[in-house]
């Protein structure tokens, strides 16, 4: 019911009772006061009780844009100018626009965003692409490290020749400090120490009077794997595999047969000498290594010397077997070459000390010794932030399941304890170095075969980041590849939203219909005085 025809009502049902009144009692009877405080007194009744009318209405309503201001220290433009105007183009292109400062944590996860700066930023991982970009003019960029990187092998074993080649601008002085001696090259090729342990590689360039410094880290080994041979006394073949494990970096244990135990938890090639069929019949079940299995009789106990046929030979092999001994056998990773005497063998051909060899290699070639592999950059800028990838690996370089766990270094002190996010069987994370400094990441890592820790140095320099750091060429390239426009291109305004809703409005929200309330009860109240009668 409208507000109107309330009202009407009102001013109908007080005339009707007031009349009724007035000619039933036929006395004379304030009807113009009862008739006053009907209308009023039923018109606030109504107000309280009257149901709200439903009307449905449409608003047109600008799209939301986050526009994020890239402030940094590298923009040629006045910063507080910049933020202020940097909605004003969004604005009239129909957006209804939030500014905030670029910050990568600041990126909507789905809403949509701008980006107005100088582009010299760090690669985003936010999958969500901005709609537009503005660039600006930057400042004129300082000159970057004039060493890019140190290239060396991870790992060499001792005494080994190595290579450590140096990354530098072509025009400055280069000396490299490696085991106490000096090189004034950027090429050295030199032998690495004959003690173990994680040795520095340092490099300072000079040009011009400026002096850059760049450390990397060298791990030398006593041996790049370990066989294990399990026999009850020594014998000739023993020595054979000592002298070609020595030639070749491979260290080598021994246990006797009656600590099994220990045989099986082994993680490196095992070589067993004799041992009994039950024996060998355990250790190949338990076993996840290469196994090569050899005799340890006595040289006269083989006096036939026939022609050794099989596919890991490409050479004619002629060898001392024992009677009636079928050839060499290979079942998965495990070699049965028992029944050949190879140190007799070896001393009458010189193809039999080749056929052994093989044998070796082949143990060796299916040994995958577990790593850690760390990847992140050898120097970084303060505040810059250094990405660190880890992940562990076999000989083929395959990534296998692992859980791993780092930390960051500084002067010896742990500053920073890192969190890894899966990728598949990589494990990545990352930290912003606030002091200049060599910083010394330290990963660690489980497998199924046991415990393998890794570290690295990264060389942080005392250098603001925003005064080295180039255009993010890549990072705008995929953003347009991804829809993001130029702002500068976009001519289109955005076509404003349409809402429709259902908005109740009170009938009584008139400003006659509380006049008329308020008239009435004025009148009463003023003839009731009058009368004498309040």
């Amino acid at each position: 019911m409208l507000s109107v025809v309330a009202a009407l009502i009102a001013l109908i049902a007080g005339a009707i009772v007031a009349a009724y009144l007035y000619f039933k009692r036929g006395a004379k009877f304030p009807w113009e006061l009862a008739l006053l405080r009907l209308i009023w007194f039923a018109l606030l009744i109504y107000a309280i009780l009257s149901p709200p009318i439903e009307k449905v209405v449409e608003d047109k309503v600008k799209p939301h844009l986050t526009v994020l201001v890239d402030t940094s220290a590298s923009l040629s433009l006045d910063k507080d100018s910049l933020m202020s105007n940097a909605s004003d183009p969004f604005t009239s292109l129909g957006y209804h626009v939030d500014i905030k400062e670029y910050a990568e944590n600041n990126i909507p996860s789905q809403t949509p965003w701008a980006y107005v700066g100088d582009g010299h930023i760090a690669r985003v991982t936010s999958t969500n692409t901005p709609s537009y970009f503005s660039l600006y003019p930057s400042k004129k960029l300082q000159q970057g490290s004039l060493i890019q990187g140190i290239v060396v092998p991870p790992r060499v074993l001792i005494g080994s020749a190595m290579k450590i080649r140096v990354l530098a601008h072509p025009e400055c002085d280069v000396v490299l400090t490696f085991n106490g001696a000096d090189h004034y090259d950027r090429l050295w090729t030199t032998n690495a120490p004959l003690n173990s342990g994680y040795l520095p590689i340092k490099v300072v360039a000079r040009l011009n009077g400026r002096i850059d410094e760049l450390e990397a880290t060298i791990e030398v080994s006593e041996s790049l794997a370990t066989i294990l041979i399990a026999r009850k006394v020594p014998h000739p073949h023993e020595g054979m595999i000592r002298r070609i494990c020595k030639s070749k970096g491979i260290a080598v244990q021994t246990v006797n047969w009656d600590e099994l135990s220990r045989i099986e938890t082994f993680t490196g090639p095992i070589i067993t000498l004799g041992g009994g069929e039950a024996a060998l019949s355990r250790l190949v079940q338990v076993s996840k290594v290469p196994l090569l299995h050899l005799d340890i009789a006595g040289a006269n106990s083989y006096p036939k010397k026939q022609v050794l046929n099989h596919s890991i030979f490409d050479f004619p092999v002629k060898a001392y077997q024992r009677k009636n001994t079928p050839s060499i056998k290979v079942e998965g990773q495990s070699i049965d070459a028992r029944g050949i005497h190879w140190y007799k063998s070896a001393l009458d051909d010189a193809n039999s000390l080749s056929a052994f060899e093989q044998l070796i290699k082949t143990l060796l070639q299916w040994y995958d010794p577990v790593q850690l592999m760390l990847t992140l950059p050898q120097q970084a800028q303060m505040d810059e932030r250094i990405h660190v990838s880890a992940a562990a690996v076999n000989s083929r370089s395959e990534a296998i399941p692992s859980t791993i766990s780092g930390f960051v270094r500084l002067n010896d002190k742990i500053i920073e304890k890192l969190t890894y996010k899966p990728d598949g069987l990589s494990l990545n994370s990352s930290f912003i170095p606030r002091l200049p400094g060599k910083y010394e990441v330290v990963v660690e890592g489980n497998t199924e075969f046991g415990p393998i820790e890794t570290k690295s140095v990264v060389q942080v320099n005392n250098v603001d980041i925003e005064s080295v750091r180039e255009f993010n060429t890549v990072q705008f390239n995929y953003w347009k590849s991804d829809g993001a426009q130029l702002l500068d291109s976009v001519e289109q305004e955005v076509v404003p939203r349409s809402i429709s809703y259902k908005k109740e409005i009170p009938q009584h929200l008139h400003w006659w219909y509380w006049g008329i309330a308020l008239i009435a009860a004025a009148t009463e109240w003023t003839i009731r005085r009058s009368r004498g009668l309040v």
